[in-house]
């Protein structure tokens, strides 16, 4: 993976799993299933780093930021929650079941499954909206320390074309483990 710019490293691991089998799940809270304080200590068992962290970053949802907290508190780095981190926005269709999108929103659900790089879901955002938001959250970095984000799959897979020059069909295609470091 890469390193960001000189001095600065971004480890970055996604939230906790959650009990939503076959829910559209963006920004909608769910349920994690492990509790952050076992989940910190998975993660502290498993950074890969010498290094420690100075800041730790996280989208304002429950899932990412309970566990941000947990270990910020065990840590003593800084926590910022940072809109731009969120999952992204499925809109009206948050917390549906993807069976039911397909059933009773059929003709916009199909024209958006082929053609998901550029139409967003309603009164949600695109992919390119998505990539807009974690690219200025990138370039806002400082490059003298040590971060750690606590995030989404979505946003790992923009990190993935941000700083790895991935293009969207390749990293919709790389899996995002729960509570498994990335460097970046």
């Amino acid at each position: 993976m890469t390193v960001p710019r000189s001095g600065q490293r971004l480890w970055a691991v996604r939230h906790a799993p959650t009990a939503s089998s076959g829910l559209c799940v963006g920004r909608f809270d769910v349920p994690v299933s492990i509790d952050p304080a076992t989940a910190a200590s998975q993660l502290q068992q498993t950074y890969p780093s010498q290094q420690s962290v100075s800041r730790i970053w996280t989208s304002p949802s429950l899932r990412c930021l309970n566990l941000a907290s947990e270990l910020a508190n065990r840590t003593g780095a800084d926590i910022t929650i940072d809109e731009r981190l969120w999952e992204i926005s499925y809109g009206r269709w948050e917390g549906r079941s993807w069976r039911d999108l397909e059933q009773s929103e059929n003709a916009f659900f199909l024209s958006w499954m082929q053609n998901w790089q550029n139409v967003a879901p309603p009164e949600g955002e695109s992919v390119a909206m998505l990539e807009a938001r974690v690219r200025a959250w990138w370039q806002s970095l400082t490059s003298t320390c040590n971060h750690w984000l606590i995030g989404h799959a979505g946003v790992m897979k923009a990190l993935g074309v941000i700083v790895e020059a991935m293009s969207w069909e390749v990293a919709m295609a790389m899996p995002v483990e729960h509570l498994k470091w990335r460097s970046y």
